[in-house]
């Protein structure tokens, strides 16, 4: 009975879990100033609403996470009004609720034997797993024209509670797999 609620609740968790998507759009090699590697934080015009975002925990882990991807990439970080490049980042979290159908086996109506145990959850056959979605947008401006050369983003599900180390971890991923796509120095 146990191996049976066991894969149970494992088959619920990696039903919610997906992979990093990651999207870019633009082309950085187009730009006037494509030969040099030179960057700067643009300072940001207006914060998120979402305290999970607009916190100063979360801004220096993108930033640090950012800066430390740029530089391995052979970009150089400088002042504002010498760079090639501003950078900025933008994220949002969105709540979804996701209905996950089971086999009649697992219903509160099947087996008499497996009704106590099932969770509360679980009606007619269906669970809903309500999961958030974290979707982390880094833009590359042109300093001299003042317009977005280049945008790249990351969606991932992202966990309630998560250790500081474990946030430091998601957008460390994201981060390079969303600057993985930027060219090289």
């Amino acid at each position: 009975m146990k191996n049976i609620l066991l894969i149970f609740l494992l088959a619920l968790i990696f039903a919610g879990c997906s992979t990093v998507t990651v999207n870019t759009e633009g082309e950085l090699s187009s730009t006037p100033t494509a030969k040099k590697g030179t960057y700067a934080w643009l300072q940001k015009s207006e914060a998120a609403e979402d305290i999970r975002i607009n916190n100063p925990e979360i801004d220096g882990m993108v930033r640090r996470s950012v800066d430390k991807y740029l530089a391995s990439s052979g970009y150089v970080k400088v002042e504002p009004d010498q760079a090639d490049y501003l950078i900025s980042w933008f994220g949002s979290i969105v709540e979804e609720v996701k209905e996950i159908s089971l086999s009649s086996y697992y219903r509160r109506s099947g087996y008499a034997g497996l009704t106590g145990m099932m969770p509360d959850d679980v009606q007619d056959g269906k669970v809903k797993k309500v999961f958030a979605r974290g979707t982390l947008i880094i833009d590359v401006a042109d300093r001299e024209t003042k317009g977005v050369v280049w945008r790249g983003s990351a969606t991932n599900t992202i966990q309630d509670k998560m250790s500081t180390s474990r946030k430091a971890q998601y957008i460390d991923a994201s981060v390079k797999k969303i600057l993985s796509e930027l060219p090289q120095r």
